[in-house]
């Protein structure tokens, strides 16, 4: 936690930047030991709105990672084979199972075949192939791919 972020209590008082600590630890009792606790308060009170009106890019910076923290970041399996279609023929990709369940294939049928298969030793399109050869082809395209062959001029809609 950056130390802008922190404030520091001693027992019920709050530390402000200006005080020392010996001032506060003085007043302890010789035999007993100073009760510390850090406290993460966000810069700004935590509004973004107010770090950017300052432009204070350390706190922005700050105020942005703990905002996106919750978030979920990734991609889906069957979109990181449209996005970047070298996936396919990369051998032992670990998310090859789910990216034949984002492309319309049943669970059984999936874990049916790829159990049939070297473990590690395949890749997404041979996988596919073989889920071609046993189950048959799916025709339809998923909702995120017809999303991201999208023509521009429906790119003001939402992903799905």
């Amino acid at each position: 936690v950056p130390v802008r972020c922190q404030r520091l209590l001693s027992g019920t008082s709050l530390l402000e930047s200006d005080e020392q600590f010996a001032e506060c630890v003085q007043a302890i009792l010789p035999d007993t030991s100073p009760v510390l606790t850090f406290v993460y308060v966000p810069p700004y009170d935590g509004d973004l709105h107010q770090a950017t009106l300052a432009r204070d890019a350390d706190a922005i910076r700050i105020l942005m990672r703990h905002r996106d923290r919750e978030r979920q970041q990734g991609f889906s399996a069957g979109l990181l084979l449209v996005m970047r279609p070298s996936l396919m023929k990369h051998r032992g990709w670990p998310r090859v199972r789910e990216a034949l369940l984002d492309f319309g294939y049943g669970a059984e049928d999936v874990d049916r075949v790829l159990d049939a298969m070297p473990e590690g030793k395949y890749s997404y399109a041979e996988a596919l192939q073989r889920m071609m050869d046993e189950v048959g082809y799916i025709d339809e395209q998923a909702a995120f791919e017809r999303w991201w062959r999208r023509p521009l001029e429906a790119a003001g809609e939402a992903p799905p």
